[in-house]
């Protein structure tokens, strides 16, 4: 009887989470689009604040469910999220110019900080709620981690591309209202824990710092922080930018290139990523990678979807296998910090691509931009080649020493 009561509010917990995100990734895409017709530097700077507010906000998030309550946090989190709702509705059908852009930037801003706070604190809840049993909740999230992935671009890029930003904002909107209520029923039983005795604001600083020196980050962080730099605005930018002018041969073609790209991560989760050994899985990740921001953002229609689902199949074997051999290297009672601090410095220089690469598209430097993927991709490729060989055997050991203890 538990375990059914508890599958059904863990449903109703990820149902709600998966549609507040959406909704988020809605309103984004909606101001985007709504910019880049324009402008690309308009539309870059929107994208740019909401990611700038949720990469900054991110060495905190661990802190301020601690501080004022995880569930009460939670709860803002959907609040702001619907306000933000009222305020994309108040810039796309009442203001105009540049008090419209400016609520436009402050509604990013405001989303950035939702989607920042959100997973830290969603994974707390649900262990303070089922303690050890979570790992069943854990597995009813990656379903649902899944099925955003498809549902997103549709909700967001379909919708906006075919009806415009203001009917996308609309359709969030009353996601958003749904996905409350579901969330009143999903929380009913789940205390509002606080830790402010465990953790000091102060070690928010501390952590951010003294993630750096732990072992294998110097590959680690430059590795993932150039592909969070290229992927932003591959995804973000370019992938817009040929929808909007007419690279493709429908502007909704751009959606088809997200789900093939879902369709890959969801397949390497499912089939790959755990047969092959952690170095060559990287590699492999790496080179699928490249191959999808040097190829993927061009003009051919036929190329485009196969490097996208390549690309797909890259990231998990790059991100699964990264995050294994960094838990075991985390102390124990700072994980959630630490994993918040490096999750920031892979991520950090994301704000500055956005506008760059929307610079280039501006001034009618678009062939450049490919050659510029090109180059840093394979560069940080043949940056971890070099450093693998100096964590690839004493980690992948140790990991394996580690399994073997708990089995014995």
């Amino acid at each position: 009887m538990f375990v059914y009561k508890m599958k059904k509010n863990v449903y109703a917990f990820f149902l709600s989470n998966m549609m507040l995100r959406i909704s988020v990734d809605a309103i984004i895409f909606s101001f985007l689009w709504f910019y880049l017709s324009d402008d690309t530097i308009l539309s870059g700077i929107t994208y740019m604040a909401f990611r700038t507010f949720e990469i900054y906000l991110m060495p905190f998030s661990s802190y301020l469910p601690d501080k004022f309550g995880r569930k009460t946090v939670y709860n803002y989190c959907y609040i702001s999220a619907f306000i933000c709702c009222l305020l994309a509705l108040t810039a796309l059908i009442v203001l105009e110019s540049t008090l419209q852009m400016i609520v436009s930037v402050v509604t990013c801003l405001l989303l950035g900080g939702v989607v920042s706070i959100l997973p830290t604190n969603t994974t707390s809840l649900l262990h303070d709620r089922y303690g050890s049993r979570s790992k069943v909740a854990f597995r009813v999230g990656s379903i649902f981690a899944s099925y955003k992935i498809f549902l997103s671009p549709i909700i967001g890029m379909l919708t906006t591309i075919s009806f415009g930003s203001l009917n996308t904002v609309i359709i969030s909107t009353v996601l958003l209202s749904i996905a409350f209520f579901i969330k009143e029923y999903a929380l009913i039983n789940i205390p509002n824990v606080k830790s402010l005795d465990r953790v000091k604001f102060s070690d928010t600083f501390t952590s951010l710092f003294n993630s750096l020196s732990i072992k294998y980050e110097k590959v680690f962080i430059p590795t993932l922080a150039v592909i969070n730099l290229l992927m932003t605005p591959f995804f973000m930018v370019s992938l817009p930018h040929n929808a909007a002018n007419g690279i493709y041969p429908i502007p909704e073609f751009v959606v088809l290139l997200d789900m093939l790209f879902g369709l890959g991560i969801f397949i390497a989760n499912k089939f790959i990523s755990n047969k092959i050994p952690d170095k060559q899985a990287i590699l492999i990740g790496l080179f699928l990678l490249a191959l999808m921001l040097s190829f993927g953002s061009g003009d051919n229609v036929y190329m485009a979807p196969a490097m996208l689902f390549l690309g797909g199949l890259g990231l998990p074997l790059i991100v699964i296998n990264i995050t294994t051999i960094r838990v075991n290297n985390i102390p124990k009672d700072k994980k959630s910090m630490y994993l918040s601090s490096l999750t920031f410095w892979s991520l950090f220089l994301n704000p500055i691509s956005i506008l760059i690469i929307s610079y280039m598209y501006k001034y009618d430097l678009t062939n450049n931009v490919q050659n510029v993927y090109f180059c840093i991709s394979f560069s940080i490729l043949a940056y971890f080649f070099y450093n693998a060989f100096t964590f690839s055997t004493d980690v992948i050991n140790q990991v394996k020493g580690q399994e073997n203890e708990k089995n014995n």
